[in-house]
């Protein structure tokens, strides 16, 4: 509710401090006034939070609160805020209680919440990638097929995909793009990480029964997630036909819905096949 309130009161006092007035001279003092005014508002209610959120005792509520708080702060720019925010999110999940299905949810929200997290000039551009990487196996109630976390870990590959791009698709402050513009470094980083993260996920996969029907379902999520975010030509490509060839060991037992997504796939595979041989 304080994280709530705060976002809009803020959004309010904003949106005053933008509203047009027929003198220029005392428009520009008064926004600035205003501006100012949010911008200590919001670092008061935050450094409450920062107090407050940490002794609540239901950790999936706490959890939420981390990330709503850390919102907050990015949309008012207080990025020290927003980065410990992030970090305490992330550092929670290994002393989650059950509830694999909610972390999934909350870390595909999340995946899409750190597009607008600029790196740290201390830990690097994806600190908090390499902190989720390193969390989510440590969080021990996943079920025993591990649908859940193979599922958030596929949640993690369009924020990888989004890192990658010249532009952001969406931003609040200067985030990647802008602080590190697609360096050598910053793509030999990105790619280590995209290589973890494929391998992580692959392990699990190879992990469950071959002959359940759950990793034909795992596989097609997986190279759905893959062909949303991916050029499939090349090794892409390579990569999108063994995934093909090991979800159709369980075509069988696939129900329509899954079986048409198969055939469809395969059909645009050998498309741009043809279209790479011409």
């Amino acid at each position: 509710l304080l994280a709530a309130a705060l976002a809009v009161t803020s959004a309010n006092l904003a949106k005053r401090a933008a509203s047009p007035r027929r003198d220029a001279a005392a428009h520009e003092h008064k926004a600035a006034r205003l501006a100012e005014r949010a911008q200590n508002f919001s670092k008061a209610c935050l450094a409450y939070a920062h107090v407050t959120v940490p002794s609540i005792e239901n950790l999936f509520r706490r959890l939420h609160l981390l990330k709503l708080c850390g919102h907050v702060a990015l949309l008012n720019h207080c990025l020290p805020h927003a980065d410990t925010f992030f970090k305490n999110a992330v550092a929670l999940i290994p002393d989650l209680p059950e509830g694999e299905h909610a972390l999934h949810t909350f870390v595909a929200s999340l995946a899409g919440s750190l597009v607008l997290v600029p790196g740290h000039p201390d830990h690097g551009p994806f600190y908090l990638v390499q902190g989720l990487l390193n969390a989510l196996p440590r969080y021990k109630h996943w079920g025993h097929t591990k649908h859940h976390k193979i599922a958030s870990l596929v949640a993690l590959l369009p924020l990888l995909a989004a890192y990658a791009q010249r532009k952001l698709p969406y931003a609040v402050v200067e985030a990647n793009d802008v602080l590190y513009g697609q360096t050598p470094d910053y793509l030999d980083e990105l790619k280590t990480h995209l290589s973890a993260l494929l391998s992580a996920i692959l392990d699990d996969l190879a992990q469950l029964d071959a002959a359940s029907f759950l990793r034909a379902e795992l596989v097609l999520d997986l190279l759905n997630a893959v062909a949303l975010v991916a050029n499939i030509r090349g090794d892409a490509a390579h990569f999108a036909k063994k995934l093909i060839t090991l979800a159709n060991k369980h075509k069988h037992q696939a129900p329509p819905p899954l079986l048409n997504y198969l055939h469809h796939a395969q059909a645009k595979l050998a498309q741009l096949a043809d279209l790479d041989a011409t």
